[in-house]
């Protein structure tokens, strides 16, 4: 009886050290996106929406708060590539994003409907600021953001732009 109890405890730790280990395994394989951007449609008065549809935003100083609605019009799980674009004088940096075939047509709508309106740029859950969605370059699939950001921090959005398309597709 001793012995059948040891084995049945013998067996139970390394079933539970085989499962320990394999859900820590998981835990620490799992990626998150970073630098996650989403394109949101500015609400100019939130009171006439109701339910959770609009959403307050701030700038990562916390000095701004505008509303937007809670849906992306656009995000970086279309975006497959993307190239840091520098302003004339150099100190900011907009981007040049390159959308997948499969959301050409969203892409079209976005800048079509929210011609000469600024959409608001957000970046990981903050108002990185406001671009105009032009509607040129739409043949060649891709949109260029306002320069928002420095060199390193679109340089970083850049380098991400990979890893975010692949963990959503």
């Amino acid at each position: 009886m001793r012995v059948r109890l040891y084995q049945f405890s013998l067996f139970s730790l390394l079933i539970s050290l085989l499962l320990l280990s394999a859900s820590c395994s998981l835990f620490n394989s799992k990626k998150r996106a970073v630098f996650f951007l989403t394109f949101h449609q500015f609400v100019p008065k939130p009171e006439q929406i109701q339910g959770g549809l609009v959403m307050a935003v701030k700038t990562p100083d916390e000095t701004v708060t505008r509303y937007v609605r809670t849906l992306p019009i656009l995000s970086s799980a279309y975006i497959c590539k993307g190239e840091v674009v520098p302003s004339k004088d150099k100190r900011k940096c907009g981007l040049r994003l390159y959308f997948n075939e499969h959301s050409q047509g969203m892409l079209q709508e976005a800048c079509l409907y929210n011609k000469g309106r600024e959409i608001a740029i957000i970046v990981d859950g903050f108002l990185a600021g406001y671009s105009l969605l032009p509607a040129t370059h739409l043949d060649e699939g891709y949109v260029e953001v306002a320069p928002l950001w420095n060199p390193f921090e679109a340089a970083a959005i850049v380098e991400h732009i990979e890893t975010n398309y692949k963990l959503y597709n």
